[in-house]
C-alpha cells in the first residue's frame, strides 16, 4: 500500500461503504480490518436474507467493485479478504431486542417494563406498539436513545417498520415518578452541554454557507437536522464525478471523512464550478469546521456539506 494510507484507509471506507453500497439496496458495509504487515484487507458485509438465493452472483460483482474502487485509492499488492453477514429478524426477535434497549437505556423505569409492554405484528412491514405510563412515554419520547434506536434497527435489519407509543392507564400516579424524572432531566442537561467542542481560535470563512454557531462533537450528530456545524480534519479527500440528470454532463464532488479525534463521519460536498479551484486547495490533514445536513441514502448516513471555514487547530479534552 501507498505510505500514509492506512492511517486514512478507515475514513476512505467509511465514504466507500456510503457509494458502493448504493447499488446493491440489500447489501451494506460493515466494517473492515487492515494487516499491515501483511497488506491484507478484511472486509465484512452485511446483507437481507431475502436475496439468500442469489447472494452467490451478488458477491461477485460486489467484490470486483469494491476492489477497483480501492485500488484507485490504496494501490497495488493489497490482498482482499471478504465475509458477509445474513440479517434476520422476526417479531420473537424484534420484541426482545426492544426489551433490552428499554431496560438497558431507561434503567430507571425498570419496574413498569413487562413482558407485555411491547408488542410485535408482523405483516408485510412490522409494527411495534410500546405500552407504558404517561410520565414514561413522554421522558422516551423525548430522550435522544429514542430516534437512534429507531434508526438503528432500520439499518441493521433492511425492513420498514412503525413505532407507536401507547399510554397504559393502569399506573400509579405522577408524583411517584417525580424525583426519577427530576434526576433524568439533570443528567440530560448535562450530556447537552458537553455537546459541543471548542476549536481553540478564530473561524475564518473560506467556501459556501457560513459558520453562525459552535460546533457538536461529531457523535452528537442527528439525521436528517439540517445547519449542523462539526469541526475536525479531513481524511480520504477523494475527487469524483455524477452525470448531471439535467444535461448529461459530468460534475464533480469530493468525498472525506470528517475526524475530530473522537469520531469521525463520511461527508460529500457537491462543490459549485466557481469554487471548484478553492476546494482543491483543501488536503488530507486540513483543520475545517463544516454547516450542513446529516443525510440518509439507502439506510446510509453521510453528512451533506453545504459551508467550509478554516480553523488552525481543535481542543481535545
Amino acid at each position: 500500500m501507498q505510505a500514509g494510507v492506512a492511517e486514512t484507509l478507515e475514513g476512505v471506507l467509511e465514504n466507500l461503504s456510503f457509494y458502493v453500497s448504493v447499488e446493491y439496496n440489500l447489501v451494506r458495509f460493515k466494517e473492515c480490518v487492515y494487516q499491515s504487515q501483511a497488506d491484507v484487507l478484511e472486509v465484512t458485509f452485511i446483507y437481507d436474507e431475502s436475496i439468500e438465493s442469489g447472494i452467490s452472483e451478488l458477491k461477485k460483482r460486489l467484490e470486483k467493485d469494491f476492489i477497483e474502487f480501492v485500488m484507485k485509492n490504496v494501490g497495488e499488492g493489497t490482498v482482499f479478504i471478504f465475509a458477509y453477514e445474513k440479517r434476520y429478524i422476526d417479531s420473537a426477535l424484534f420484541k426482545l431486542k426492544t426489551m433490552r434497549f428499554l431496560n438497558e437505556s431507561f434503567s430507571v423505569f425498570s419496574n413498569d417494563f413487562s413482558d407485555d409492554s411491547v408488542e410485535v405484528l408482523e405483516d408485510e412491514s412490522f409494527i411495534v406498539n410500546i405500552f407504558l405510563p404517561k410520565q414514561v412515554l413522554n421522558f422516551i419520547a423525548k430522550h435522544r436513545a429514542w430516534p437512534e434506536f429507531m434508526e438503528q434497527i432500520k439499518s441493521d435489519y433492511f425492513i420498514e417498520v412503525s413505532f407507536n407509543l401507547v399510554e397504559r392507564k393502569d399506573v400509579e400516579s405522577a408524583e411517584n415518578y417525580l424525583e426519577e424524572l427530576k434526576k433524568l432531566i439533570k443528567e440530560e442537561r448535562i450530556v447537552e452541554e458537553d455537546k459541543t467542542m471548542d476549536v481553540g481560535g478564530k473561524i475564518e470563512y473560506y467556501m459556501g454557507q457560513g459558520i453562525k454557531g459552535k460546533p457538536i462533537k461529531i457523535k452528537h450528530l442527528q439525521v436528517r437536522q439540517s445547519d449542523q456545524i462539526i469541526a475536525g480534519h479531513i481524511e480520504g479527500l477523494t475527487r469524483r464525478e455524477y452525470t448531471s440528470k439535467k444535461d448529461g454532463s459530468k460534475k464533480p464532488f469530493y468525498t472525506f471523512a470528517l475526524n475530530d479525534f473522537e469520531s469521525q463521519c463520511p461527508c460529500v460536498y457537491f462543490v459549485p464550478g466557481k469554487s471548484l479551484f478553492m476546494f482543491d486547495k483543501l488536503e488530507d490533514g486540513t483543520f475545517v469546521v463544516l454547516v450542513g445536513v446529516n443525510g440518509e441514502r439507502n439506510g446510509r448516513v453521510s453528512f451533506v456539506v453545504s459551508g467550509i471555514s478554516l480553523v488552525k487547530q481543535i481542543l481535545v479534552e
